[in-house]
């Protein structure tokens, strides 16, 4: 019976997806696809995958926005889209190349955090979806809906939150489809340390080399280049809102794939590579800023007892509605 079942809900699956119209995000010249653009339709947000694209399916009038960090918004209706959608680059103005022990921008953003974000109990909805594949191939999809309920959004030097105790879930909703094969096990963050992760966006100025060159600011947001000191295995950039020091995007990229591996049984493992993305967004009503969109995703290099070498890729992609 269980197969039965499972071969009609693909059927179903495959057959309802055909109804909607597949679009690609593209960048303007280059024309090179954008991956987790933010598209917001039919009271939904979503992304659009590493090719670029999306799929949607409403009326024609049904409005629909689409942005991302960098590039001019796009609004249309969903009845006049075409199936390629170009997004311009912004126009920035071209800047002298600085090197800063640590950027006057952003120390102001830092001493801004309890003005900007919400450092009191709050709680909001989520939606998280995580995708392990093997070797390129979709292993296991895992959709999950809930609430949260943090203490803060961040820890501070006068507000510090005991281990296992930052963030409390409730799920509504958890859809999981993965292959029937052995496969490594990975373990997986808890609530607690996901949500505290995602929120890790400070740096320490002794490891990181801080520059502006040819920062794409204008006058209202400022871009912040940083790479670690020692080694180029780390580098990243803030997007700083001017006017009130609000940090509205982090990205973090890690190679590490010159790590050593760890040996556990007979099986040796280690990281390759690690990218955190937080993008933030204004509650006008609360006045604060809370995380509204971020992409977390991690490479694994996996060597058996016989020296097979195997690649595992951890996504996670997760968006906030307080």
């Amino acid at each position: 019976m269980k197969k039965y079942f499972f071969t009609l809900f693909i059927l179903f699956f495959s057959f309802y997806y055909s109804q909607q119209v597949k679009y690609k995000i593209l960048e303007r010249e280059s024309e090179i696809p954008l991956e987790f653009v933010k598209i917001e339709a039919l009271n939904e947000i979503f992304f659009s995958n590493k090719d670029g694209e999306f799929s949607i399916d409403g009326n024609e009038n049904d409005s629909i926005k689409i942005s991302k960090s960098g590039y001019e918004i796009f609004k249309s209706k969903i009845g006049k889209l075409q199936e390629k959608i170009i997004l311009n680059p912004k126009v920035y103005q071209i800047e002298e190349v600085v090197l800063e022990s640590f950027p006057k921008i952003l120390t102001n953003a830092y001493k801004s955090i309890e003005n900007n974000y919400p450092l009191f109990p709050y709680q909001e909805n989520f939606n998280l979806r995580i995708i392990l594949k093997k070797n390129d191939t979709i292993n296991k999809l895992e959709d999950i809906v809930g609430t949260v309920k943090r203490k803060s959004l961040f820890e501070t030097k006068n507000l510090s939150i005991p281990k296992n105790q930052y963030a409390k879930v409730q799920l509504y909703n958890l859809r999981k489809v993965e292959k029937k094969e052995k496969i490594i096990y990975f373990k997986e963050f808890t609530f607690d340390e996901l949500f505290l992760k995602i929120a890790s966006i400070f740096l320490n100025p002794k490891e990181i080399t801080f520059s502006t060159n040819k920062s794409e600011s204008d006058d209202e947001i400022a871009k912040i280049v940083f790479s670690a000191k020692n080694s180029k295995s780390a580098n990243g950039y803030y997007f700083i809102n001017k006017k009130d020091n609000a940090i509205l995007e982090y990205k973090i990229l890690s190679d590490t794939s010159n790590s050593e591996f760890t040996i556990q049984k007979d099986y040796k493992y280690r990281t390759l590579n690690y990218e955190l993305n937080t993008l933030f967004s204004k509650n006008e009503k609360e006045s604060k800023y809370f995380i509204s969109t971020v992409k977390m995703n991690a490479t694994v290099e996996v060597i058996d007892p016989k020296e097979n070498r195997t690649l595992f890729n951890i996504s996670d992609y997760l968006t906030t509605n307080n």
